[in-house]
C-alpha cells in the first residue's frame, strides 16, 4: 500500500484528530469509530472499534498509520498492518545503533579490527584486517590497513559492529 497525500497540509488539526475523523464513519453493514489515537514519531497509533452492524458483534483492531505533514509534499499517511511492524523496525534500528555505538566508544587508538570476509578498497587493494589510526572528537575512527601500512579509510558503522576486535598491538598481523 502507498501514500495518499493531500494538497495542504494541516493546519489547525493533530494527525491524530485527521486519522480519527478518517477511520470514523457509519456504512450499512458496519459501523467504525475510533476509542483512541495518539502521535509517537511521525506515527499514529489508533484503537479502533468495529461494529458489524447485522450481527452486531464488535471487535477492537489497532490501526497504525505513518503521516507525514509538510509544506512542499501536504498532508500524507500510509496505513499499516500489525505485519508491517514499524515498531519492529524501530527498535532493530535502535538496537543496531546502539550495537555500533558500544564499538565505537570502545575503539582505542591501536586496536585492530578483523571483518568477517576482506574488504576490497577503492583501487583494488583487499584488506583482512584494520588498525585504529586515530579516533577523532565525535568518536569516529579513521583506519589504516593493518597489511599495508599507510592506506588510510573510513569503515561503515555495520562494518565496523561485524567486525572482531583485538586490543592494541597484540592483534597486529
Amino acid at each position: 500500500m502507498g501514500w495518499t497525500f493531500q494538497d495542504e497540509p494541516l493546519r489547525g488539526e493533530t494527525p491524530a484528530a485527521r486519522i480519527t475523523r478518517l477511520y470514523t464513519h457509519e456504512g450499512a453493514s458496519q459501523r467504525l469509530s475510533v476509542l483512541a489515537a495518539a502521535t509517537v514519531r511521525g506515527t499514529v497509533y489508533a484503537a479502533v472499534r468495529v461494529e458489524d452492524r447485522t450481527t452486531g458483534r464488535a471487535h477492537v483492531l489497532c490501526a497504525v498509520v505513518l503521516v507525514r505533514n509538510s509544506r512542499r509534499e501536504g498532508f500524507g499517511h500510509k496505513e499499516m498492518d500489525e505485519t508491517m511492524g514499524p515498531v519492529a523496525r524501530v527498535a532493530e534500528r535502535a538496537a543496531a545503533r546502539a550495537r555500533e555505538a558500544s564499538v565505537r566508544r570502545r575503539l582505542a587508538v591501536g586496536d585492530v579490527l578483523r571483518p568477517p570476509a576482506p574488504v576490497r578498497l577503492t583501487g583494488g587493494h583487499e584488506a583482512v584486517a584494520f588498525r585504529v589510526a586515530m579516533v577523532r572528537a565525535r568518536g569516529n575512527p579513521v583506519f589504516e590497513t593493518a597489511d599495508a601500512a599507510g592506506l588510510r579509510c573510513r569503515l561503515p558503522a555495520r562494518l565496523i559492529a561485524a567486525c572482531a576486535v583485538v586490543r592494541g598491538e597484540e592483534g597486529a598481523p
